[in-house]
């Protein structure tokens, strides 16, 4: 095994996460689903609901997220590889709309919104509530020591192809 980069890169990153999600498809495809089920939730719920007339923070949220959390995702594959500490750019960007959802949801103000935004903000409490979950656990995992990739790209053993 040779070391890690000593430098993010976006290309890099990249190029290692899409290994991975090739990867990740060959070994499980249930978690592609899963990833593709809430991405689906998330973002086109959002855009349904801003199309609808949604007041709401919410939806918009829905479609920034990503891009964060993407850009972050990239630059941490660069210099881990497919580890469990991919959780955090998934979670950590995602608090944000859950304290809204949370909020929403507690306070009632949802009440205002168009049809089918109950469902929508009962489904991205749901979906995001266990993403997130599972989310945190890999990265403690990490924090513990589990720095391995979890489905094989190559990173750790040459770097010409990373």
């Amino acid at each position: 095994m040779t070391t890690q980069p000593k430098t993010y890169s976006f290309r890099r990153g990249l190029k290692v996460t899409g290994k991975g999600i090739v990867a990740m498809a060959r070994t499980n495809l249930l978690v592609i689903v899963w990833v593709n089920f809430f991405a689906t939730w998330f973002v086109g719920g959002g855009v349904l609901m801003l199309m609808l007339g949604s007041t709401s923070i919410l939806p918009l949220l829905c479609l920034l997220t990503p891009i964060v959390a993407l850009t972050w995702l990239f630059f941490l594959t660069s210099k881990f590889g497919f580890s469990r500490i991919l959780g955090m750019p998934r979670a950590v960007p995602w608090l944000v709309p859950m304290a809204v959802a949370i909020h929403e949801f507690a306070t009632g103000t949802y009440a205002g919104q168009p049809d089918g935004y109950y469902v929508f903000l009962v489904g991205f409490l749901v979906i995001n509530g266990i993403a997130t979950a599972i989310d945190f656990v890999d990265i403690y995992r990490w924090l513990a020591g589990e720095r391995a990739e979890q489905f094989n790209t190559g990173f750790f053993d040459s770097r010409e192809d990373t």
